[in-house]
């Protein structure tokens, strides 16, 4: 958990620092010159290098998939920074509609190692077998 958090402060300073503003949950996506481009692709391996690091004899990292239980409607389907650390990073990662709250899903994710999907689908696979309802 103190990784997700880490990387999490890692990503706004380096997105602030890039770009002058802090990253927002609904930005739009921006586009880079090719120097900021590949500013971000060093940053982003330097990130993933970090967690190589930390992820050393660990199969995965578990933590939520959002900071609440699924919102009624379609009008909004909630906030993706916990999802984002995956994408970005290029790392697999599963979110299981492990709990309810108020008769809503809520997600545990699981995030794992570079070039290690099937291992980490391995884990997931027996989280759910061991750990439904």
């Amino acid at each position: 958990m103190v990784t997700s958090w880490t990387v999490l402060a890692f990503f706004f300073a380096a997105t602030e620092a890039l770009f002058g503003v802090a990253p927002r949950g609904d930005a739009a996506p921006l586009l880079h010159p090719k120097t900021r481009y590949e500013r971000l692709l060093d940053i982003r391996n330097a990130m993933r290098r970090h967690w190589c690091e930390a992820m050393d004899g660990a199969d995965g990292v578990i933590t939520l998939s959002s900071s609440g239980p699924a919102i009624k409607g379609l009008e909004y389907t909630g906030s993706r920074t916990f999802l984002v650390y995956g994408s970005w990073l290029g790392v697999p990662a599963f979110s299981l509609p492990m709990f309810q709250t108020n008769g809503m899903p809520f997600g545990l994710q699981l995030i794992g190692r570079p070039d290690a999907d099937g291992e980490l689908a391995s884990v997931a696979h027996w989280i759910t077998q061991h750990f439904a309802e």
